[in-house]
């Protein structure tokens, strides 16, 4: 039965991906389909399938170890049931940074899994090549980059995202202006519930509050990674293992956009 609902679980997450390339389905934002509007609610399908391809990726690899799958067979269902979704991701929704983390868990499932150090680094090596080329290949990616240097310079371009974030964390100090207290979510501050949610703690709480919130994460991946030490079979090990690296590996990566 947990088989079956690896691969259910994947099968939804792919409809729902694909859903969002069809006219009317899915909510066109910035020229990128990544929301499907169901009435009054809406959800992002490429959340799901962070969770399915580590599910898929997990799954596979403990069949490869129990000789389930021949390497042939291996290669071709991880070309077919990982590839297919990252590189809807990548296409349609143009999602680099969703595609990114989504191979980090299945890299993450591949290091857990004891593959040889030399194959982890030719994979590595050619999935940083890939993420360069789809960074410095688009020009609105490529400015997006050049800006960090010094976003003051492009304040009213590509700059001004971190411009706010940093003058966010500015006003926020030691302590914080107080919960709820921050200004810079009322019209400055560019996605305040999601991209830069952490630039609206460090206001409201300070560096202090930043230092718990970062804290409370160090603290889940240690257990979540003492779920993986601690699971009795490969498959529960690999996944939980997966989902921490994942997850982990994405906050780093907001916190470090932000500031």
């Amino acid at each position: 039965w947990r088989g079956n609902l690896v691969w259910a679980v994947w099968l939804l997450a792919f409809v729902l991906l694909v859903a969002t390339m069809f006219s009317g389905a899915g909510e066109d934002e910035w020229g990128a389909q990544r929301w499907l509007v169901l009435g009054p609610a809406s959800l992002q399908p490429s959340e799901f399938a962070k969770i399915a391809l580590v599910l898929v990726a997990a799954r596979l690899f403990d069949d490869f170890r129990e000789g389930a799958l021949s390497v042939p067979q291996f290669f071709v269902m991880v070309f077919l049931l990982v590839l297919a979704p990252v590189l809807v991701i990548l296409g349609p929704q143009s999602d680099l940074g969703t595609a990114m983390i989504c191979v980090v868990g299945i890299l993450a499932v591949m290091w857990l899994g004891e593959v040889p150090a030399r194959t982890m680094l030719i994979v590595v090596g050619v999935v940083v090549a890939l993420g360069l080329v789809g960074i410095l290949g688009t020009e609105y990616r490529r400015e997006r980059l050049m800006s960090f240097r010094d976003p003051w310079k492009y304040l009213s371009d590509e700059g001004y995202q971190l411009a706010q974030s940093l003058l966010a964390f500015g006003s926020g100090g030691l302590f914080g202006m107080g919960l709820g207290r921050g200004r810079q979510k009322y019209a400055f501050l560019p996605y305040p519930e999601s991209d830069f949610i952490f630039a609206v703690v460090g206001e409201d709480m300070g560096l202090v509050g930043c230092l718990l919130i970062l804290g409370l994460f160090v603290a889940f991946e240690f257990f979540a990674f003492r779920i993986a030490l601690r699971c009795p079979d490969r498959f529960g090990s690999l996944l939980a293992g997966g989902i921490a690296c994942m997850i982990g590996v994405q906050c780093v990566l907001n916190v470090a956009v932000v500031i």
